[in-house]
């Protein structure tokens, strides 16, 4: 227990945001809408900060697809969908660019479920409006 507290302290911010955003209880695929929402005021705020988060959420769900964690992935698709739709103009290319490479590399799996769930995510950031 002790172990990983000092593990986390010195884990960079935005790997512990993102970190954060997965519920404790198991099977669950909601994001954790408070700690989301400290995700996002994070990477609004330190638009540096943002090409980080993106690359942590890619390298996060390559390792989920292999070890097939699905509700991981949801949830890291759901968040993914939320900092798109929230991010300003400049962050949002950073965003987008993971976002299609990790869509597309669900599409390429034979797994069904990991199949719709891109299907699923990539529809909802086309019906989104940009400003």
């Amino acid at each position: 227990m002790g172990n990983k507290k000092v593990r986390s302290v010195f884990k960079p911010k935005h790997k512990r945001l993102v970190d954060k955003i997965y519920a404790t209880q198991k099977g669950s695929t909601e994001v954790t809408l408070n700690n989301m929402d400290k995700l996002t005021y994070y990477s609004i705020n330190y638009p540096e900060k943002v090409n980080k988060v993106a690359t942590y959420f890619h390298e996060k769900i390559m390792k989920q697809i292999k070890k097939k964690k699905y509700q991981h992935i949801d949830v890291s698709l759901q968040a993914l969908d939320v900092l798109l739709s929230s991010s300003p103009t400049q962050s949002y290319n950073l965003y987008a660019e993971h976002f299609l490479v990790v869509a597309s590399q669900l599409l390429a799996t034979n797994d069904q479920r990991l199949q719709d769930m891109a299907t699923r995510s990539v529809g909802t950031q086309t019906t989104q409006d940009r400003h």
